[in-house]
């Protein structure tokens, strides 16, 4: 839990066991005498060391705060002292040292998600944006260093201190859990800095290759987001149930929350619907449906693989920005180290699965033709771009889904340091 830590102490010994609880189960689904049970003791002797199940939680996220900061002035303090390595040398340890922090507190990263069903989601919130602020002034630094004379045509240092950051250190509840959180960051920082592919195409040759056609005319399939104009109709129950569950995640969201939200009495809710579980169907079957029409088009249209994965990078950033809710809902269930325990997230988790497969397909048609680079397996790669490309780029200085996406094709596709 980090170098405060007393692992001796009953107190730890409690930490240690509900912040796994929390990782594997979640906060909402886990009760004070879960907690009791695995460390072995009372729910009454507890109490000794936390007034509440909320408590717990606070100080596994103060943790994590307190970790994160120390680590922050630990690296810049790296950064001036005499003799330090080359520019890529340090920014490489950097993002090894943050995937660290990202696997040692993965609970405080779940937590910290979405708000909190308690009166702590305030706090929790501050945690993300002090961690969050706390790293990226290194980060700057680091880019800075790494690029002194970037050219702001090709060499985006805004979205890739961003993408960086995002991908080190959430990186933990993200990436594959059987990867090393150490070589995920590596594998991060060869794709972004070296690109995957070895020789690519014009902008103008991507710009009207068949995958990017492809990639436009399903994007144009899914139309403007619909807003339900009657009160009571079932689309109005969705479109209140699908904000409440990117907002506090699927567990922790109530049925009450949802008729709260979409000011309806819960017996006009059940008159509707059954269970928020068919809520979530209703959500996550349009959405998949739609990314998955999309992607197969992509990773099917024409012959060259790296096309197919320009174009695949253009239909994820868009597609973040147009379903970011649906997005934001899912961002913590796949991978999972338990299976989902919805039929609409095993749908969800298994379309996912076969679209991975379709993209291992591509990188190794590509590989074979020598036009993408051997970084690693195609199982291990396909994730990786996934993830790399699902990174929400919005969110720095509202990034276009054009600005994110000429920025995937000068890192992930062409490398950010290869000269153009």
């Amino acid at each position: 839990m980090g170098a405060r830590a007393k692992s001796g102490s009953r107190t730890e010994e409690i930490r240690q066991a509900a912040a796994k609880l929390f990782e594997g189960t979640g906060y909402s689904s886990t009760t004070i005498t879960d907690i009791a049970n695995a460390v072995g003791i009372l729910p009454g002797s507890l109490y000794h060391h936390f007034a509440s199940k909320e408590d717990v939680a606070l100080e596994i996220v103060a943790e994590f705060e307190r970790e994160a900061s120390e680590l922050a002035s630990a690296l810049l303090a790296r950064l001036d002292a005499p003799g330090a390595t080359g520019a890529r040398a340090r920014l490489s340890q950097t993002a090894e040292d943050i995937a660290d922090l990202s696997a040692r507190n993965r609970a405080a990263l779940r937590l910290i998600a979405y708000a909190a069903p308690t009166t702590a989601a305030e706090r929790f919130s501050q945690a993300r944006e002090s961690t969050t602020s706390s790293l990226s002034r290194v980060w700057k630094r680091l880019v800075d260093d790494l690029v002194p004379n970037a050219a702001p045509d090709t060499q985006d240092v805004g979205l890739l201190r961003f993408a960086l950051g995002n991908l080190t250190l959430f990186g933990s509840v993200n990436a594959l859990v059987s990867t090393h959180p150490r070589s995920t960051a590596d594998l991060h920082v060869a794709m972004l800095l070296d690109g995957i592919a070895l020789d690519t195409p014009s902008d103008d040759d991507l710009d009207r290759s068949d995958a990017m056609v492809a990639a436009r005319e399903a994007i144009a399939g899914w139309g403007p987001l619909e807003e339900a104009t009657e009160p009571n109709s079932r689309e109005h129950l969705v479109a209140a149930a699908r904000t409440e569950f990117a907002r506090r995640g699927f567990d922790a969201t109530t049925v009450r929350d949802i008729a709260e939200a979409a000011q309806i009495r819960m017996g006009t809710l059940y008159r509707r619907v059954a269970s928020k579980d068919e809520l979530l169907g209703d959500i996550l079957g349009a959405y998949d449906a739609h990314m998955d029409a999309a992607v197969r088009a992509v990773l099917t249209a024409g012959d060259s693989a790296v096309e197919s994965l320009d174009a695949l990078a253009f239909v994820m950033v868009v597609a973040k920005r147009r379903f970011r809710l649906e997005s934001d809902i899912v961002k913590l269930a796949y991978p999972r180290t338990t299976a989902p325990a919805t039929s609409a997230l095993k749908s969800y988790w298994a379309s996912t699965d076969m679209r991975l497969r379709l993209l291992e397909a591509t990188l190794t048609r590509g590989t074979k033709a020598g036009s993408i680079r051997p970084l690693g397996a195609p199982a291990e790669i396909g994730p990786q771009i996934r993830y790399i490309s699902r990174v929400p780029y919005e969110d720095f200085a509202r990034a276009s889904p054009e600005r994110a996406h000429r920025f995937l094709r000068n890192s992930l596709l062409r490398g950010f340091l290869n000269p153009r």
